[in-house]
């Protein structure tokens, strides 16, 4: 759910899903930022939420939280993610003034809100209705070492011995059933209770999966097919591959006649289940459950994922259709399963609720979702795994310096993640997994390969989220051409449903958070290494000047603020501000561009920016080679505008230093005749070319 409030001179937006509630607050009236030092949040009239920053001084453990009304939130939203699913909290938003020393609380905003219930039953006989759940996965690694801090260290002691090549620590049997449950979230629970809906000859259970190993849903199925339930399975059965075989060997207690082995051109990567009543031998389908989980250990616990479960009629029949023409598959061989998906499965980006699949001819599918996050008027949020096709990624990052903020991270193979942090021209990337904890652990039990290496295994979507008409787009394709033209797939497309949008929405916050805050922290101590002198922590303004960009029009931390806290609702725009000359406009580009127009303050500002930039001739980046950038050379692009000082050897040999300007290669200098002259040129080469291999 989400609601506002406006108190005390302060406004706060909440959007409450099932993991998490993101509140976003403003100020009644601007010159209210003089001397503010932040906001404190403050949870069920008890403790105060969380932060991580201090003001300089300020004892403090770095990695410790600290109360915010003891280091205050120096931002305009904030999230609390340890809420309980179906739950009611209340928040209180102080505006934070006074000195670091003594500060001041003034009058609160409170806020009540009620996350979203997680019941796989409630769904049942309530069409409109969508229960969604998420794990916390190894995405909480840090919540989890703060809540079993004995299991940490058991975990670190483990992998702290010396082990043999190639050889994996043996961790097993550290994490406790409590653990593993804390993991899950309720996913697994969740998936476990739906089946167990179906509890005698008046239901049926239709399953189709690609990944058919969990004992725990497998087990239930099995339960249910000697509870007399119909039962009906598809599996992946690609021949010679090592998923088959453990999928044959999970659904061998089934008769052959309720079961078959799908073979696609790639995979069969659905994973959605049925549940249909029975009466007079004609079924009626009465709830599906779909999402991105496959049915194993490493998606329940490691990945992060999700399940929907929905009584939606569109959606049921839907999936009826397709699971009935998957089953009867003597002549649905995947070219005539791409004709079908293509010519009877039409998307059309004007209904308000899309069910989809592939494989597909054409394309189509790729060209639709795209489509959509073009059309993205104010927001974008995102959480996918890898291989994108490049038609998504175009779209996904747009275009430099525009006014849609970019939220969102794409995991990758190689043990990284790429994020977009408001804008594609600040773009990050973290690694998924840290040598210690519970990743540790985890890295010592993937299985080889980006089934087993991939951690975020969500392909969420949210298109203007913070409006009253976001676009949802969820299911099981990677947005990837193979999705597209290879492999059985399903997803939802949903527009105007406020109440899943906040679900997955807050879901990709919680995970876009936790990369974000381990690549801030990870990079300062990249630079501590690199300049050889103490690097000094993170630490709070003591002064407003913080705001400063959150009031200016030409900043995206301005749309930030604008756009979450409701002040630009549902398209709106917000009232001139005081001193400024923004015009009554439609959306935050207009508003933004006003602010940047010939003889306004922003101008020079946006003409600085939009200023090619000098590149070496030796570049081999996106840029100057005129490409389209994609995920993996996102972090290029930021690392080869970072400005930087080196030491280059002069002609006595004596250290001098040369600053690179921004957008400049290290061949780029101002005098590069000049440095090839001197007696580290062969240096200098190795340095460009070290250069030219990261561009």
């Amino acid at each position: 759910m989400r609601k506002s409030v406006l108190q005390n001179g302060i406004t706060v937006k909440a959007y409450a899903g099932t993991t998490g509630v993101l509140l976003a607050f403003n100020l009644k009236d601007d010159a209210n930022r003089k001397g503010l030092l932040g906001f404190a949040i403050q949870k069920n009239d008890e403790d105060f939420l969380p932060a991580m920053i201090p003001f300089p001084g300020q004892p403090h453990n770095p990695g410790d939280p600290i109360p915010t009304n003891l280091a205050p939130v120096q931002k305009f939203r904030w999230s609390d993610y340890t809420v309980t699913a179906g739950t009611t909290y209340k928040y209180t938003v102080f505006a934070v003034r006074g000195t670091p020393a003594q500060l001041e609380l003034g009058a609160g905003a409170e806020i009540t809100v009620t996350t979203e219930p997680r019941d796989a039953g409630s769904v049942i006989g309530n069409p409109e209705k969508f229960v969604t759940v998420s794990n916390r996965a190894v995405a909480a690694s840090q919540a989890f070492s703060r809540e079993f801090p004995e299991t940490t260290k058991k975990l670190n002691a483990a992998l702290a011995k010396p082990k043999p090549k190639s050889k994996a620590t043996k961790t097993g049997g550290i994490l406790t059933a409590q653990e593993m449950q804390w993991l899950s979230n309720g996913l697994l629970e969740e998936i476990v209770a739906f089946i167990a809906l179906a509890k005698d000859a008046t239901f049926a259970l239709d399953v189709a999966i690609y990944q058919y190993e969990l004992e725990d849903i497998w087990g239930a199925i099995n339960k249910a097919n000697d509870d007399a339930v119909v039962v009906r399975l598809i599996y992946h059965a690609k021949p010679k591959d090592s998923q088959t075989e453990k999928n044959i060997a999970s659904a061998k207690a089934l008769p052959p006649s309720v079961k078959f082995g799908r073979v696609t051109n790639a995979i069969f990567h659905h994973k959605f289940i049925i549940l249909s009543k029975i009466d007079g031998g004609v079924r009626t389908p009465t709830a599906v459950l779909c999402g991105s989980t496959n049915f194993t250990s490493n998606a329940v616990y490691s990945q992060a994922n999700n399940v929907q479960i929905t009584s939606n009629p569109v959606v049921m029949k839907k999936y009826v259709e397709q699971f009935d023409f998957l089953f009867d598959q003597l002549d649905h061989t995947p070219s005539v399963t791409a004709v079908k998906d293509t010519e009877q499965n039409i998307l059309d980006p004007s209904v308000s609720l899309q069910v989809g699949f592939s494989p597909r001819n054409g394309r189509g599918d790729l060209t639709f979702f795209a489509s959509l996050i073009n059309g993205a008027k104010q927001d974008l949020l995102f959480a996918t795994a890898f291989g994108l096709d490049k038609v998504i990624v175009t779209a996904l990052e747009g275009q430099p310096n525009d006014s849609i903020l970019r939220y969102g991270i794409e995991d990758k193979p190689d043990k990284t993640l790429t994020g977009l942090h408001a804008d594609r021209t600040a773009s990050f990337q973290a690694s998924s997994t840290l040598p210690t904890g519970l990743e540790g652990w985890l890295d010592e039990r993937r299985t080889p390969g980006a089934k087993g290496s991939i951690l975020i295994h969500d392909k969420i979507i949210v298109i203007d989220f913070t409006s009253d008409a976001p676009i949802v787009i969820n299911g099981s394709h990677n947005y990837s051409a193979n999705a597209s033209a290879h492999n059985d797939e399903n997803y939802l497309v949903v527009r105007g449903n406020t109440s899943m949008a906040d679900c997955l929405g807050v879901e990709v916050m919680r995970l876009y958070d936790h990369y974000r805050f381990r690549f801030v922290t990870k990079s300062a101590t990249t630079k501590k290494t690199a300049a050889k002198t103490p690097q000094q922590p993170l630490t709070l303004y003591t002064d407003d000047t913080w705001t400063n960009d959150y009031y200016d029009p030409t900043k995206l931390k301005y749309a930030d603020r604008i756009v979450f806290s409701g002040v630009m609702h549902g398209g709106t725009p917000p009232s001139s501000t005081p001193g400024r000359a923004v015009s009554v406009t439609s959306t935050i580009q207009q508003v933004r561009d006003t602010a940047k127009a010939p003889g306004t303050a922003g101008a020079a500002v946006a003409a600085r920016k939009a200023a090619p930039k000098q590149t070496s001739a030796r570049s081999t980046s996106a840029e100057s080679a005129g490409k389209k950038a994609t995920p993996s050379t996102l972090i290029n692009r930021k690392a080869a505008k970072t400005t930087a000082t080196k030491k280059l050897p002069t002609k006595t040999g004596a250290p001098r230093s040369k600053t690179l300007s921004k957008g400049t290669s290290r061949v780029s200098r101002r005098n590069p005749a000049k440095t090839t002259r001197t007696r580290g040129a062969k240096a200098a080469r190795t340095r460009r070319k070290e250069q030219t291999s990261r561009s």
